[in-house]
């Protein structure tokens, strides 16, 4: 090769030499634009790339992205921006940017980091100089991140006085014991999986402290029965929390950002804890149940029954009960009031008087003659009424007021040759055989049978069917609750109105989550002289010296109106019933009491009821 030639190649490879280096040198403004649009998109593996080699030399890739991993898992990381500020230089080959990282946590909500991010140049590259403080602020290289749970507070179930049935707070207690447990329920620990975290040690080899932590001895609850399941919803609170950095001792450091536990709403109820806890007393010993409901605003003062069980005891217990229904070990739990069926018996009779009345075929002076044992199905079959030795001659009214089966069958005869499906119809009318539309407890909705539930029952409705429905039984079955419900229209203005338990739901800033209303559900099929004409023998059933209540609230000063009721059971022991309402000319309380096994309605639960009402009345003027 010829001289010439190899000098004009050494010439060009100076020149593009020269060429290279008068390249004017890069900024670091790329490299930081990158870093943060990296961090904001979650892509670690980009972040690593544009980290120094002293960086790469104490974190491998894997570590590396454990330590971002683990802050995003702890704060539960919806979301995150981070902004560049102005650069500063600190020499020719360093700067630094302000980063103000904005994080969108789904435990502690959205909080901002400023932070500074160092660049140096080497390898004719902006490079930058990593270290933990770049992922949150104070974070040490042996240092992790970790969320701690704090639960909220349980909020109250108060009385209508604002007596606290269960207090709030972090722990559930229930200070009078076992009064109003059906009402109340129970609560039970809900216990919360702990997300995974990755493991962050340095080189991705070891392990520290890492996720998330109770921060606290308190499981959250829930409800596992009565209002405290059917208010889990506002009375769980909403849960708080913080995010904070720990030693590699597991200590906590710092807090990084924090959301404060929102405790739960109180649930203000109508009942009355002083009326409740006599209807409690007075069905002690007893199996049975007593609802008392404000005819004014169909507040439910009392819902008692008995057997019972401590909500405390059952909310601490290893496991929540789990007894077969109907089992000797599950009645405590049987909600008798709103759940129990029993047969309605006599208290069944102001449905048919007043089926019998609008009819048209009957009046309150109607006849009839009662021997004692009514033979008016022929063939032989004679029933028997209430008394053995018979009524004699004796009105509708009066029947009702003597509680004279002979009266009932007679009607129950009448009504079914007219039109078998007309009494079940007024009966349903009256609100029974369906839910009373109380909110926060379960019901059980009763039965009312018919021609069409016979026939799909595979049985077929005659007139003995029809004149056992006339005094209450013959399926006819009912709660506690549906007849308070339904003697409640009868006792005012003859409209069904939902009972209501939950008057309010209030959160702890003072709004109004829930209102309960007593709305109309319908109206009874009963003009208002009709009406009057039961009432006036309802009244009968206590005042007047036959009555079938009359020993019972003898010497009682606040005028009541009711009905006694006697039902056949699964022996030969009858359930006794007995709904009243007071005073009788200006109706302010409904009370029903059922006693399982009982006997006469009139000695049995009429002295409950008698009992409820004093307590109801206490202190007021006769």
């Amino acid at each position: 090769m010829s001289r010439s030639i190899v000098r004009q190649a050494v010439v060009w490879v100076l020149a593009l030499g020269l060429l290279v280096g008068c390249q004017p040198r890069p900024g670091p403004e790329g490299t930081a634009r990158a870093y943060a649009d990296a961090w904001a998109r979650g892509d670690y593996a980009a972040l690593y790339a544009l980290v120094d080699d002293a960086t790469r030399a104490r974190w491998d890739a894997a570590a590396f992205a454990a330590r971002y991993q683990e802050a995003a898992a702890a704060a539960d990381l919806q979301g995150l921006s981070a902004t560049l500020g102005q650069r500063a230089d600190v020499d020719e080959n360093h700067a630094r940017f302000p980063l103000d990282a904005r994080w969108d946590s789904a435990r502690v909500g959205a909080f901002s980091q400023a932070l500074s991010l160092p660049l140096a140049y080497q390898d004719r590259r902006w490079v930058v100089q990593w270290q933990p403080g770049l992922l949150l602020a104070r974070l040490g290289d042996a240092d992790h991140v970790r969320y701690v749970a704090e639960p909220a507070p349980r909020g109250a179930i108060v009385d209508r006085t604002g007596h606290a049935l269960a207090p709030a707070g972090l722990d559930r207690a229930y200070p009078d014991g076992p009064l109003a447990a059906h009402v109340l329920g129970y609560v039970r620990p809900l216990s919360e999986p702990t997300p995974a975290t990755p493991d962050a040690g340095a080189g991705g080899g070891s392990s520290a402290p890492t996720g998330s932590s109770p921060g606290s001895d308190h499981s959250p609850l829930h409800g596992e029965a009565g209002l405290e399941q059917w208010g889990d919803r506002y009375l769980a609170g909403t849960p708080g929390g913080r995010l904070t950095i720990v030693g590699a001792d597991g200590a906590e450091r710092s807090v990084v950002a924090e959301r404060p536990p929102r405790s739960g709403a109180t649930l203000e109820l109508t009942l009355d804890a002083a009326l409740q806890r006599r209807a409690e007393a007075l069905l002690e010993g007893h199996v049975g149940a007593v609802v008392a409901l404000d005819l004014r605003d169909g507040g439910v003062l009392a819902l008692a029954s008995r057997p019972t069980f401590e909500p405390l005891a059952v909310s601490e217990a290893p496991a929540a009960p789990v007894a077969p229904a109907g089992s000797a070990a599950a009645a405590p739990f049987h909600d008798r009031a709103t759940e129990g069926l029993y047969p309605v018996a006599s208290l069944f009779k102001v449905v048919v008087m007043a089926a019998g009345l609008e009819s048209g075929e009957y009046d309150p002076a109607s006849s009839f003659r009662c021997t004692g044992a009514w033979t008016g199905l022929g063939s032989g079959v004679a029933l028997e009424d209430s008394l053995v030795a018979g009524h004699g001659q004796i009105t509708l009214a009066q029947g009702l007021v003597q509680s004279c089966n002979t009266v009932f069958y007679e009607l129950g005869k009448r009504l079914n040759a007219v039109d078998p499906h007309f009494l079940p119809a007024v009966a349903r009318a009256f609100g029974l055989g369906a839910p009373t539309g109380l909110v926060g407890l379960t019901e059980a909705p009763g039965v009312v049978p018919d021609p069409r539930t016979m026939e799909a029952a595979g049985g077929t409705w005659t007139p003995r069917e029809a004149v056992e429905v006339a005094i209450g039984h013959g399926g006819m079955q009912a709660t506690p609750l549906q007849l308070a419900h339904l003697y409640a229209a009868l006792a005012t203005d003859g409209k069904l109105r939902a009972p209501v338990l939950v008057r309010r739901v209030v959160a702890a800033d003072g709004r109004v989550r829930y209102a309960g209303q007593s709305e109309t559900q319908g109206t009874l099929p009963l003009s208002e002289a009709h009406q009057a004409a039961i009432q006036q023998a309802m009244r009968g059933v206590v005042a007047d010296p036959r009555g079938t209540a009359a020993a019972a609230f003898r010497g009682f000063a606040v005028p009541v109106a009711g009905k006694t009721g006697s039902a056949e059971s699964d022996d030969w022991r009858l359930h006794a019933w007995f709904a009243g309402y007071a005073p009788a000319d200006a109706p302010e309380i409904v009370v029903v009491a059922l006693v399982e096994h009982g006997g006469e309605g009139g000695e049995a639960a009429a002295p409950i009821v008698r009992g409820v009402l004093a307590q109801y009345f206490a202190g007021r003027a006769p």
